[in-house]
């Protein structure tokens, strides 16, 4: 297993790799991951980057919407501050 805080900074290095004009702007808490997403700075994107890092060991997953189950499970988490 993980910390948050383990997680927080693979998301970091996941931002500063391949979105490194992107913020994080939100993170849910799911009961086996945390959901991150980015948005560029200042700006909407149409479709932001979502990913996830998974608690067991710390594998990074991109998540999409579509499939509507997945953003069932996002509306089931809790919403957390991103540390970083």
């Amino acid at each position: 297993m993980i910390t948050y805080r383990e997680a927080c900074d693979i998301a970091n290095r996941v931002r500063e790799k391949d979105f490194s004009a992107c913020k994080h702007t939100a993170v849910v808490e799911l009961p086996d991951r945390w959901v991150f997403t980015l948005t560029e700075r200042g700006e909407v994107m149409i479709q932001p980057p979502v990913f996830s890092v998974f608690k067991e060991d710390g594998r990074m997953e991109w998540f999409s919407i579509p499939p509507l189950e997945n953003l069932d499970l996002l509306e089931s988490g809790k919403k957390i501050p991103f540390i970083g």
